[in-house]
Formats: C-alpha cells, sequence, structure tokens
C-alpha cells in the first residue's frame, strides 16, 4: 500500500468515526509512514480502548472482514482485535491492545500510551497518530529484530 492510498483510506476512516468520543489513534508502520518514515506498511493499524474497538466495528460495519471480538493473535500480541477493508486496504483495529516483551516476557499495556497522540492534517482532515517517542518506547520492550530496525529508522529521521 502506498501512502496516498494510505492517507485516503485513512480520511475515509476519520470520516466515519465524525466527532465520536473514541479513544484511537494510527499505530505502529502506519503510525510511521504519517511522521514520514520511508517504510511500505502492509496495512493500517488502528489501536483503540475497548470500546473504542467496538464503537470503531460499528461505525464501520459496511467494511468489516472480522468483527472485533476478544482474541490473542499471537503468543506476543492480545486484544479486541478486528479486520476490515476500504478501498483494498487491510485496517486491523486492536482495543485494549497488550503486548509481551521478547527481551523480558512482561506484558504490556497500550491504554498507557493514548498521552502521547499527536494530530497530523492532511487535506483538513485531523489524523491522531501515536507519537514517535512512544513508538520508540513501545519497538524497544517489544524487542523484536524487525522493531528494534524500526528505532533506527526514527532515530535516522529525528538526528
Amino acid at each position: 500500500m502506498n501512502k496516498l492510498e494510505m492517507i485516503n483510506t485513512l480520511k475515509t476512516i476519520t470520516q466515519r468515526l465524525g466527532d465520536e468520543p473514541i479513544r484511537w489513534a494510527v499505530g505502529f508502520s502506519s503510525a510511521l509512514v504519517l511522521h514520514g518514515i520511508d517504510i511500505d506498511p502492509q496495512d493500517i493499524d488502528i489501536v483503540a480502548d475497548k470500546q473504542g474497538a467496538f464503537a470503531i466495528n460499528k461505525l464501520l460495519n459496511n467494511y468489516v472482514v472480522n468483527p472485533v471480538a476478544k482474541g490473542s493473535f499471537s503468543e506476543q500480541f492480545d486484544s479486541f482485535f478486528g479486520l476490515f477493508e476500504i478501498g483494498g486496504c487491510s485496517i486491523e483495529v486492536m482495543g485494549s491492545f497488550k503486548f509481551k516483551s521478547c527481551i523480558n516476557n512482561k506484558w504490556y499495556s497500550f491504554d498507557k500510551m493514548f498521552n502521547e497522540v499527536e494530530i497530523i492534517s492532511f487535506d483538513n482532515v485531523r489524523i491522531p497518530v501515536i507519537s514517535l517517542d512512544c513508538l520508540v518506547n513501545i519497538y524497544k520492550k517489544m524487542g523484536r529484530d524487525k522493531d528494534l530496525s524500526k528505532v533506527n529508522l526514527i532515530k535516522e529521521k529525528k538526528y
């Protein structure tokens, strides 16, 4: 998916969610792209709290591939997870997202990180995005090789 396709899909999502009081933000690789990091995300990752994930499921009901439901989609991740598709772009919604560190086997909750959301605007559409500093913190805690390589890309961008 290229950056333009991703932004157009995010515009659709943002318009569908409207002014609903939902805690959500774009995260992970798709957030890196919005911050100007040159990578090719496979999908759009949206993190939300539990209620937000179910609200997003309802508001994006025309685009549901797999509805939001509780489930661990790997040994390292846990969330209320749903899969959506808009214009050929895959969107993963993760409510109350938790991850297990490869470094210390501790579980970390994403809900505490909503204080580190920035707003990035494209064509007058305001998109909440997880900050680069927060992403560095998450990727370091995750500890996977592919995450640590993203930390290096962020450092190159910032410094």
